[in-house]
């Protein structure tokens, strides 16, 4: 069994962008909270996520995703966000506000529902996840941080010109990723 998901990767450009960012923003969230950092190369754009998967169901997925047919398109990272509650936030993320990333996170839904894939998949809004949340100090001041972070021009732009089935392994020194398979957009 593997543990899986559907990524955007990104450029290495955008990568080494995200992680001047993110060392900005580790040093003042940090202040409020005790925060695992994404590891640059780690860094990517979550359509979904999907569970375990035995290799025959990890096949039927990436024949189902190798059935999504859509043009590449741009993106622009922009945002950075939350997800918990403001008194017990988990995940600081960057959002990506696109028409075409929601097609494409739909369609890959789609795929895996009709692949009978859809049990152990849930809805996620697509996102780039820049640190876990281990414990809050001050949560309130910690949100005011995030909003204030939000602020800031990031405006990062990249083409999304495929996208991946992924497995994660956690390790004690955090999750390992490995391209499963990789899919074309037009």
């Amino acid at each position: 069994m593997m543990r899986c998901f559907v990524s955007v990767g990104l450029s290495e450009k955008a990568r080494q962008s995200l992680a001047g960012f993110q060392k900005e923003a580790y040093e003042r969230l940090s202040l409020f909270a005790k925060l695992k950092q994404v590891e640059e190369q780690n860094l990517h754009l979550t359509l979904a996520f999907i569970g375990e998967l035995s290799e025959p169901e990890a096949e039927k997925a990436k024949k189902a995703l190798g059935s999504i047919k859509l043009e590449k398109f741009p993106i622009i990272i922009s945002r950075l966000g939350f997800f918990g509650s403001t008194h017990s936030p988990r995940v600081i993320y960057l959002s990506v506000p696109s028409k075409e990333l929601s097609e494409l996170s739909a369609a890959v839904a789609g795929a895996l529902k009709t692949a009978k894939l859809a049990i152990k998949t849930r809805a996620v809004k697509p996102h780039l996840t820049l640190f876990r949340i281990k414990q809050a100090f001050n949560p309130g001041a910690l949100i005011k941080e995030i909003k204030a972070l939000s602020e800031l021009p990031l405006n990062l732009e990249q083409e999304v010109g495929s996208f991946e089935l992924m497995s994660s392994k956690l390790t004690q020194s955090g999750p390992v990723y490995q391209k499963i398979a990789s899919f074309i957009l037009l």
